[in-house]
């Protein structure tokens, strides 16, 4: 196998993928910046009220709101918002804030 076999076959696999996850994070934060303008005027409502399952909600948004922390109008807006989530509601909500809380990188029992 001569060198440019070797570079499509090996290094142009790895190089799309690279680019289709960087396509898929674009992707992502598009939807993600415009879901708080789609969201539904009850969960605005209930958010309002500080209800738990809507506070919940709230930071599994948060949480795919951090995969766009290196747009600068986002920054730590995520992890701020997960945080802020985990300590209004406490310890018995972590089981249900777990997976929000893994993915910012904070424990949800001393985010509390």
């Amino acid at each position: 196998m001569d060198s440019k076999a070797l570079d499509k076959s090996i290094l142009m696999p790895n190089t799309m993928r690279i680019n289709e996850r960087a396509a898929d994070t674009k992707v992502c934060c598009i939807v993600t910046l415009a879901w708080p303008a789609l969201v539904h005027e009850k969960l605005v409502d209930l958010l309002v009220l500080r209800r738990p399952v809507a506070l919940i909600i709230l930071a599994y948004y948060g949480a795919t709101l951090d995969l766009c922390r290196d747009l600068w109008i986002v920054g730590q807006a995520g992890k701020q918002l997960v945080r802020a989530v985990t300590e209004h509601l406490g310890p018995n909500w972590a089981r249900y804030l777990q997976w929000p809380c893994d993915t910012v990188g904070i424990n949800s029992i001393s985010a509390i």
